[in-house]
């Protein structure tokens, strides 16, 4: 496989390189800029959401004519916004309305970063409910089918299956 421009798709090297390549994308964007292999996540804070909207806008513009300088693409399908805050504060405020390339992107109550469900207002429910869904079904799996197993199987089982939880 030939490569002119970028990191070679899986090659052992291929995470390192990469963050070689984009490591000055940092000098392109003011606002916090969360990276972790390929996946990208840009913060703002503040009080008031207009201002918030308007940062996180120029901010994400930013980073995609950084990218596109770079020969790098940002896919704006994947690309989501969400405002996070107290219950309170978001029941008082609108939804932001980021914009990137003519594009608005999709304001979410709730996103996937890195594995992680995260909500508006960090409670962690969702990670929670996804956690007792899991040992429920393990649970349910135990009672029916370890009835017949010696104290020491049980035992190797708990530890491999229900301790990670």
């Amino acid at each position: 496989m030939t490569v002119t421009c970028g990191v070679p798709q899986g090659s052992i090297l291929g995470p390192l390189l990469f963050l070689i390549y984009i490591n000055d994308i940092y000098t392109a964007v003011r606002c916090k800029l969360l990276l972790y292999a390929d996946d990208s996540a840009l913060l703002v804070s503040g009080k008031d959401t207009q201002l918030i909207q308007e940062s996180l806008s120029s901010e994400l513009e930013a980073a995609r004519e950084w990218l596109i300088n770079n020969k790098l693409s940002l896919h704006l399908g994947k690309t989501e916004s969400i405002l996070f805050g107290s219950k309170r504060k978001l029941n008082t405020c609108s939804s932001i309305q980021v914009r990137c390339a003519g594009t608005t992107l999709a304001s979410q109550t709730h996103v996937k970063y890195l594995g992680i469900d995260l909500d508006q207002s960090l409670t962690g429910e969702r990670v929670a409910d996804k956690i007792i869904c899991k040992s429920n079904a393990k649970l349910k799996f135990w009672y029916r089918h370890t009835k017949n197993i010696n104290m020491k199987t049980k035992k190797s089982y708990h530890s491999i299956n229900t301790t990670p939880f």
